[in-house]
């Protein structure tokens, strides 16, 4: 009887050893997935020194605000201050703050103008 519950037992430990590998795994995976982020690039500096990088996007009504890591990409996106880019890459959340690693960034072209109201119709 012991020998069969020590394998119940067993058993039951690697489903879980195996479970939670998976699990890790999964979030793993969709913590490195690319994303696409268009928005505003805000840039705080002290003096030629950029202290605070983000890229200010607009989620329906309301921002949603991405730090920019520092890294390769981060120089091209400071360059871009004040502008609108789309730039790519992946988003980690910790504590409420979504921080990008940008992979990739471009200007992004400048919405086409709104067309001109139709003219009223001449009254006699």
């Amino acid at each position: 009887m012991k020998k069969i519950l020590d394998a119940v037992l067993c058993g039951v430990a690697a489903v879980a050893f195996l479970a939670c590998g998976a699990f890790a795994a999964d979030k793993a995976a969709k913590e490195e997935a690319i994303v696409k982020v268009s928005g505003v690039v805000k840039a705080a500096m002290e003096g030629d020194k950029v202290v605070k990088l983000e890229i200010v996007a607009k989620d329906g009504e309301a921002e949603k605000v991405y730090v920019v890591a520092e890294g390769e990409k981060s120089k091209d996106v400071a360059a871009l201050n004040g502008k609108t880019v789309e730039a790519s890459g992946t988003v980690v959340e910790k504590d409420k703050v979504l921080t990008l690693t940008v992979k990739e960034v471009k200007e992004a072209a400048a919405p086409a103008p709104a067309p001109a109201p139709a003219p009223a119709p001449a009254t006699k």
